[in-house]
């Protein structure tokens, strides 16, 4: 899709999303959608692929209509590289992606790169996707690993940029209202290659050779 098209597409829904943020958020009993990430792999070598799944689900025995998402996401991009986004698998939308010179300041870039962003996605208009407790793939996050680290955090916040933009869900039967739920989190470790370890220790073992 051209870059042209796309930003026109971002323009006519975000239209429908700021009617959409008027609207009342759900009562206390409302059956809500969470959001989590579900890591395809959880440990891998500096330089490979890692995969988040963005994930909607809904509580033990719910269901609950996903009509649209404004999702704020950050990162440490020390140690992570994010490089878009992988559809395959993921169940089909109107549109999804990281909105253009958002007003929010968090994507500036395509795909944003400086550890915070802002995600949008939408239904098909008129036919709201059905989130179940099992849960149902929105897209996946694709980074590349940059560093090693025991352990590098990739958040779902419950708002961010400047003006503050909310993380939100929209669905229910009733068209525009809000039904977020809970917002979670993901944990990436990233290791040393082991070739590159290898010829770590061999350097080191021509650096410092043993005593006779």
């Amino acid at each position: 899709m051209g870059r042209k098209r796309l930003r026109g597409l971002f323009t006519a829904v975000t239209i429908v999303a700021v009617a959409a943020m008027t609207s009342p958020a759900a009562p206390a009993d409302e059956l809500l959608i969470n959001l989590e990430w579900r890591p395809v792999q959880q440990t891998v070598y500096v330089g490979e692929p890692v995969a988040l799944g963005l994930w909607a689900y809904t509580n033990p025995e719910e269901v609950q209509l996903f009509r649209a998402l404004d999702m704020v996401f950050t990162w440490d991009p020390t140690y992570l590289q994010l490089d878009g986004l992988d559809d395959t698998g993921a169940v089909e939308l109107l549109g999804s992606g990281f909105p253009p010179d958002d007003p929010y300041g968090l994507n500036e870039l395509i795909p944003p790169g400086d550890g915070d962003g802002y995600f949008q996605a939408w239904a098909p208009l008129g036919d709201p996707i059905e989130i179940s407790p099992a849960g149902v793939l929105l897209t996946t996050f694709d980074f590349t690993a940059l560093l090693p680290t025991a352990g590098t955090l990739v958040d779902i916040p419950s708002s961010g940029g400047s003006p503050l933009l909310e993380t939100t869900v929209w669905g229910g039967p009733d068209a525009n209202t809000i039904v977020t739920g809970t917002l979670g989190d993901a944990w990436v470790e990233i290791l040393i290659p082991e070739p590159a370890t290898l010829t770590l220790l061999a350097f080191m073992g021509y650096a410092f050779p043993r005593r006779r």
